[in-house]
């Protein structure tokens, strides 16, 4: 029973181990359908791959934000692991169909390459707007409207205030 739980434990650490050193260069979306009038956030992630980040072709496309890096390292018992993520923002606004080119990463060993990627853009009458959702680990602000709180301040204002009775003595 002993040697059982012991070849166990050192099966699971092992494939834990395996899991871990996934590498790799690739494209990942925030949708691939999304509506007219919204940001597609599309980002290029190399896991435990180090290089030289060569960006897409992105002419002809509405880029608002971008490229946006992002790098993490980690070393857990000799285990070194490696995360550089490079984001952009696009803004959707054409009906139709929108092909993102592939971006490259300039390694030792050679140049890996994304894959082009379609994303289809549908009409949107009534005029919708999807939040990008939340990436895991990252820190999200939102900032309010200034102009809805100037209203806001406005109504205060206004409603809270008591005029001041003056008294002659």
């Amino acid at each position: 029973m002993k040697h059982y739980i012991i070849f166990l434990f050192t099966f699971i650490l092992c494939i834990g181990g395996i899991s871990a050193q996934d590498e790799g260069f690739y494209l990942k979306l925030n949708s691939d359908t999304i509506l007219a009038g919204n940001v597609l956030e599309v980002s290029f992630i190399a896991n435990n791959v180090a290089g030289q980040f060569e960006a897409p072709d992105l002419e002809g496309i509405n880029v608002i934000s971008g490229p946006n890096t992002s790098s993490s390292m980690s070393m857990v018992y000799g285990v070194v692991t490696q995360h550089a993520s490079y984001s952009y923002g696009i803004y959707m606004e054409d009906i139709g169909e929108v092909i993102i080119p592939p971006a490259y990463l300039v390694t030792k060993e050679g140049t890996l390459e994304t894959e082009p990627t379609s994303v289809i853009i549908l009409p949107n009458p009534e005029g919708v707007f999807e939040q990008p959702p939340s990436q895991s680990g990252m820190l999200q602000f939102s900032f309010p409207n200034p102009n809805e709180q100037r209203k806001e301040n406005k109504k205060k204002s206004t409603s809270t205030k008591k005029k001041r009775k003056l008294k002659k003595i």
